[in-house]
C-alpha cells in the first residue's frame, strides 16, 4: 500500500483473532460480499490473498476465500480513507464518568476520532440527558445512522425517541464495555458497514 497504518494493524489483528476463534470452534466464516469484492476491489483482493497465504504458513491454519475478501475490505477502506463520506456514527452513553474514557481508548487504538462519549451525572434528569443525546446524534450522524452503546437504565428508550424526533436511524446495544466500543468503531469504518449488521455483530 506504500504506507504503514496503525488503524489497519489493529483492525486486522482483532479480525484475525476472531476468525481463528471461529475456525477453532468449527463455525463457518462467510462473507456475503465475496463476489462483489473480487469484482470491484481486484487489487486489494489479490494483496489480501497474498497476506492470507503468509498467515496460513505462519499459523498452520487454512483460511477460506471469504476471509481474503474481509481483509480486502479493510485494505480498501484504508486506501480510500480520505474519500469516505458516509459511515455509521458511534455514541457511547453512560451514567457517571465512563463513556468518554471508553470512546477515547477506542479512538486511540484505531488511530481515528470516531467514537464520542456522553456522560450523564447521577443526579441529572433523564429529560436533560435525552436532549443532550439528541444533539449529539444530530452532530455525529454521517449518513448511515448512529449506534448508541449504553451502560444501562434510562438510556434504553433514547434511541426510539431520537429517531422519531430527528428522523436519524439509531440502534441501541446495552452493557457496553471498552472492547465493544473498539469493535463498534472498527466495524463502522468499513465502507460496506451498516447499522443493523454492526448492532447484530455486537450483540
Amino acid at each position: 500500500l506504500g504506507k504503514t497504518d496503525q488503524y489497519l494493524f489493529y483492525c486486522l489483528a482483532m479480525h484475525l483473532s476472531a476468525t481463528l476463534e471461529r475456525i477453532r470452534q468449527g463455525r463457518p466464516v462467510i462473507n456475503p460480499q465475496l463476489e462483489s469484492v473480487k469484482r470491484n476491489y481486484r487489487f486489494e483482493y489479490e494483496l489480501a490473498r497474498e497476506m492470507i497465504s503468509k498467515i496460513e504458513a505462519r499459523l498452520g491454519f487454512t483460511l477460506p476465500e471469504d476471509e481474503a475478501a474481509f481483509v480486502a475490505m479493510y485494505l480498501h477502506t484504508v486506501m480510500n480513507h480520505h474519500e469516505r463520506k458516509a459511515s455509521v456514527g458511534v455514541a457511547v452513553l453512560s451514567h457517571g464518568n465512563v463513556a468518554r474514557g471508553m470512546a477515547d481508548v477506542a479512538n486511540r487504538l484505531l488511530g481515528v476520532d470516531h467514537a464520542v462519549g456522553l456522560e450523564m451525572a447521577l443526579d441529572e434528569k433523564p429529560e436533560t440527558a435525552l436532549e443532550k443525546a439528541k444533539e449529539l446524534v444530530q452532530k455525529i450522524d454521517r449518513g448511515k445512522g448512529v449506534l448508541l452503546l449504553i451502560d444501562m437504565g434510562s438510556f434504553l428508550s433514547f434511541g426510539e425517541i431520537i429517531t422519531r424526533e430527528t428522523g436519524i436511524p439509531t440502534l441501541t446495544v446495552d452493557r457496553v464495555d471498552t472492547l465493544m466500543v473498539v469493535e463498534a468503531v472498527r466495524l463502522s469504518l468499513l465502507d460496506d458497514s451498516d447499522l443493523e449488521t454492526i448492532a447484530r455483530r455486537l450483540q
